[in-house]
């Protein structure tokens, strides 16, 4: 009896099994759970079409497919930094993206490229940039430089109009005014700087020139009357 007890539980365990196991198959075949549609969100710079292109769906993708390979496709196109991958059943992939954040231009032959932090070239057209970004040369100082004002002083970013790798030093231009820093510029620099900047607009004194590139001082190079 007892043993004809442990079969029957067996049985019906290997049957809970075989159920948990083969709805989730059978229920990727079904074309009800087809994938109809796929809608790519986070874009400013690239192509949603091209951009599902690069995801390598099969025709008969299910949305219940895991969405680890679709998330690693989507972070292995050239400008995308992360990708997330949700669903809205029984027939829509929901794809949010995260763009590389362009700093700069910089001049390549008879074009203007994007380039990120670290002054990698992005595939991104300058024509769709929501803002003026300053212009840099081929270094990449400028660039990581440009991102950290960026964050620690938008404003002053946004009045940007160039920045140059010059013997060391970043060179920053606003309006034919000069602010120089060491490429490794702390938060702590910076935010010295955007002080005096502000105090000499605030007294309307005129200046050519910012040295930051001492700890603890900053230097003004009045403009000559």
């Amino acid at each position: 009896m007892k043993g004809r007890r442990a079969m029957a539980l067996m049985a019906t365990v290997a049957l809970a099994a075989a159920v948990a196991l083969g709805l989730p198959r059978l229920a990727r075949q079904s074309s009800f759970f087809a994938i109809e549609r796929v809608e790519v969100d986070g874009l400013t710079y690239l192509d949603a079409d091209a951009v599902v292109g690069r995801l390598g769906l099969p025709e008969d993708a299910s949305i219940l497919d895991p969405a680890g390979p679709v998330e690693a496709a989507a972070r292995g196109i050239p400008g995308v930094v992360g990708a997330q991958v949700t669903r809205r059943f029984p027939g829509t992939l929901l794809i949010r993206v995260n763009e590389a954040v362009p700093v700069a231009l910089v001049q390549l032959a008879d074009r203007l490229e994007m380039v990120d932090h670290r002054g990698a070239i992005l595939p991104f057209d300058p024509a769709r940039a929501p803002v003026s970004l300053p212009v840099i040369d081929h270094g990449q100082a400028a660039a990581t430089l440009l991102a950290h004002i960026m964050l620690v002083d938008p404003e002053w970013y946004a009045a940007i109009d160039s920045a140059a790798d010059v013997q060391g030093d970043v060179i920053i231009e606003s309006a034919g005014q000069r602010v120089r820093l060491r490429p490794d510029a702390t938060r702590e620099t910076l935010r010295s700087v955007m002080l005096v900047r502000d105090y000499l607009s605030q007294h309307n004194v005129a200046w050519r020139e910012i040295d930051g590139r001492f700890a603890g001082r900053v230097f003004v190079h009045r403009s000559r009357a």
